[in-house]
């Protein structure tokens, strides 16, 4: 009789699991557009792009992969969310387009635990509406992944995340490793923007400004990774305004988190020892 209890609530749990990982409609290969609110999933790869054109929209690709058929001519963005609100983009790998993922939102967006590989141009790209007010657009545990692979000659000279008019945009967890461009991330009129945990790893061709702030003060960097192998990085960090905070951030084989800081602490800096 002791064991009932459990036994409850082990598949009290399951239904809770169920529960949480279902959504409302699986996105067919054949569908490419969602245009209305609610939750989509996919339970297979594919390899179509998928548009995002209604608000309130939350996709979880659930580890499958979007990629582009070597055959097409005209499909150059993976996954596109247009001129929405409150659209969540989770769990996806992306593959071989032109631009991974972009999103254009009136204020609230997130984008969580993506994958993109072998992206040409922007990686991830936001565009805000410049609205400071909340909630907000939040980059969690995002990868971009850059290493040629075979014969490809491309070179990007676009930022991997490319994010434009988000005030208070928060940008955690994610990794760059292997990009072929400059810089990690761009940020451009998105004042009081948070950035915490981010790592900007092995570039393949010789970067300035990885950390790149336009119009964009007030920045809080804390404990961002910038560190080169091959190459080096000019500058770990560049802004157009001094008045940014930068703590505990380290940056191996560049130099530079302290011009744009007006409060600078504990960051780390080992400049480039290679051959210049």
């Amino acid at each position: 009789m002791r064991f009932i209890p459990f036994a409850g609530l082990t598949l009290s749990g399951l239904i809770c699991c169920t529960s949480a990982l279902a959504c409302d409609t699986v996105l067919t290969p054949d569908v490419i557009t969602i245009s209305e609110s609610g939750s989509y999933c996919l339970n297979a790869n594919r390899d179509r792009p998928i548009l995002i054109t209604a608000s309130q929209v939350e996709l979880d690709c659930k580890g499958r992969t979007v990629s582009r058929r070597p055959d097409s001519t005209s499909e150059y963005i993976g996954i596109r969310a247009d001129l929405g609100d409150g659209v969540t983009i989770r769990n996806c790998r992306v593959d071989g387009y032109r631009s991974g993922i972009t999103m254009t939102v009136e204020r609230s967006a997130q984008l969580i635990n993506n994958t993109v590989l072998n992206s040409t141009e922007i990686a991830i790209g936001v565009a805000g509406s410049r609205d400071p007010g909340p909630p907000g657009i939040r980059l969690t545990g995002n990868r971009v992944i850059g290493y040629k692979l075979g014969d490809d000659a491309y070179s990007v000279w676009t930022p991997a995340f490319d994010v434009w008019d988000a005030p208070g945009v928060q940008l955690i967890n994610n990794v760059v490793v292997g990009y072929r461009g400059a810089r990690g991330v761009l940020l451009k009129r998105s004042p009081d923007a948070q950035l915490t945990g981010n790592q900007f790893l092995d570039f393949m061709v010789e970067a300035s400004g990885v950390i790149a702030l336009d119009e964009s003060p007030r920045a809080r960097l804390v404990h961002n990774t910038v560190a080169m192998d091959r190459v080096r990085a000019r500058e770990a960090f560049y802004a157009n305004t001094a008045d940014h905070t930068c703590v505990e951030n380290i940056a191996i084989n560049t130099q530079g988190w302290g011009s744009g800081c007006a409060v600078s602490r504990h960051n780390i800096e080992q400049p480039w020892m290679g051959e210049n």
